[in-house]
């Protein structure tokens, strides 16, 4: 039997305490007691407290894909600036079909798309 112990680095300590904190602060009930509604209403109020970080340089087209029954889902393309073709990522947002959004996880595709050079295809 293999014991495996790795520490967890101290920024994402500091950053879980944080949280942890304001949750505390703001009353947050605990998260296995929330409705589905009420965890995307919280995570939205969540997301005021992050810094964004500004990506330029990134060229961004919201559209749809067509699916059955008329159903449309929504796509947001991130293209970075530059001569394709280029190699496409495509990214379904976390909340575990709960909450998240192509707003959510809007920053982190633009960075993808220019850092790493290519298309993200983000999935809402």
């Amino acid at each position: 039997m293999i014991n495996l112990r790795a520490a967890v680095d101290p920024q994402i300590v500091a950053l879980l305490h944080s949280i942890s904190k304001k949750m505390m602060e703001l009353n947050h009930p605990p998260l296995d007691l929330l409705t589905p509604e009420q965890s995307r209403h919280y995570y939205q109020i969540a997301r005021e407290f992050f810094t964004t970080v500004q990506v330029d340089g990134v060229r961004i087209e919201n559209t749809y894909i067509k699916a059955t029954l008329k159903h449309e889902i929504p796509i947001r393309i991130y293209t970075p600036d530059g001569e394709g073709p280029f190699p496409v990522l495509v990214y379904f947002h976390g909340g575990g079909w709960v909450f998240g959004d192509l707003d959510s996880s809007d920053h982190v595709c633009r960075y993808f798309s220019k850092e790493a050079g290519i298309v993200v295809v983000s999935v809402g």
